[in-house]
């Protein structure tokens, strides 16, 4: 990666702007956007591309902001880059936050007052999960759910089955897809 950012340099140095484009072509390539976002966001942004490198940006909402980031990668970022990632992985963890608020947990009439406490759980630890990476899918999902000694083991009286759990979790991701 410090050869790709070396390049760029001496690319725009010298003005070699055939140079120019083809390491950026290869650099904003799927593959490569898709296994290094990081390093293509900091490249984007220490070669001034701005609109690439805000292309970039939900890319890197699977990844922790302190624990994924290269530390090479990190000392090549300025302090405003940096903060501009943060700022969209905070806007990014609201959003998710506030979607997984609009889908409606089951309302629980009956002799059984688990599914509450359940479905309080789970909502405590769905934004626990996006705290570090905003971005929930179903797999991310699925680690929310409390353990099976936690639920209740009621079944004529407790309404928490796999289907309603699937099916609230459906309109979790339906509000997260209205996001983008």
């Amino acid at each position: 990666m410090q050869l790709v950012d070396d390049l760029f340099r001496l690319a725009e140095k010298y003005m070699v702007n055939g140079i120019y484009a083809r390491l950026k072509h290869i650099f904003m390539s799927p593959s490569f956007l898709r296994d290094h976002p990081i390093w293509v966001y900091t490249l984007a942004c220490r070669a001034n591309l701005d609109a690439d490198a805000e292309l970039v940006i939900p890319l890197t909402f699977t990844m922790d902001l302190v624990r994924d980031i290269p530390r090479t990668c990190l000392s090549m970022m300025t302090g405003e880059t940096y903060n501009r990632l943060l700022a969209a992985h905070a806007t990014r963890r609201d959003a998710l936050i506030s979607a997984a608020n609009r889908a409606v947990a089951p309302a629980y009439p009956g002799k059984c007052s688990c599914g509450l406490g359940f479905y309080t759980r789970l909502g405590r630890d769905i934004r626990l999960a996006v705290w570090e990476k905003p971005f929930l899918d179903r797999q991310r999902l699925d680690s929310c759910l409390p353990d099976s000694k936690s639920v209740c083991k009621s079944k004529s009286a407790c309404r928490v089955s796999e289907q309603v759990i699937s099916r609230y979790f459906t309109d979790i991701l339906g509000e997260v897809q209205k996001l983008g």
